[in-house]
């Protein structure tokens, strides 16, 4: 490398376009009584939902094109919760994936895959960008 050229390892190439999206872990409606540091499920969906509609300080950040919620997600049907949720929903795509917690809270796998309408518990979705597919693949139980 000459002096003075940069070097490009590691960087995406220019023609391709980013792909902005959320990723969500352990959104937990009763935290466990032995953890110290415990944020409050409402303060953590409602901060969620100020960065997915842009506001506040997010209002320079690109929206995410989806939300993929991986396990623990029991949150999602709890009565005080929904709403945000749905809120969130309404302003982007999300993916639920499946957690070990769900399987403990329903007492079986089956009735997970009724509340979700879930067919199989292998699934997958595709994004297109740029002439670009990326595939995401889900094996769980």
């Amino acid at each position: 490398m000459a002096l003075g050229e940069t070097s490009r390892t590691g960087s995406l190439r220019s023609s391709m376009d980013s792909i902005d999206f959320l990723f969500v872990s352990d959104v937990e409606a009763l935290p466990h009584p032995d953890e110290r540091f415990r944020a409050r499920t409402e303060d953590v969906l409602l901060e969620m939902l100020k960065e997915v509609k842009c506001e506040d300080e997010y209002s320079n950040e690109p929206a995410p094109s989806f939300i993929i919620f991986n396990g623990d997600v029991d949150a999602r049907f709890e009565d005080g919760y929904s709403d945000i949720f749905k809120e969130i929903e309404r302003t982007a795509p999300c993916y639920y994936v499946f957690g070990n917690h769900e399987c403990k809270i329903l007492g079986c796998v089956e009735e997970w895959k009724r509340l979700l309408n879930m067919k199989r518990s292998y699934y997958s979705w595709r994004l297109s960008c740029s002439g670009m597919t990326v595939t995401f693949i889900v094996l769980d139980l």
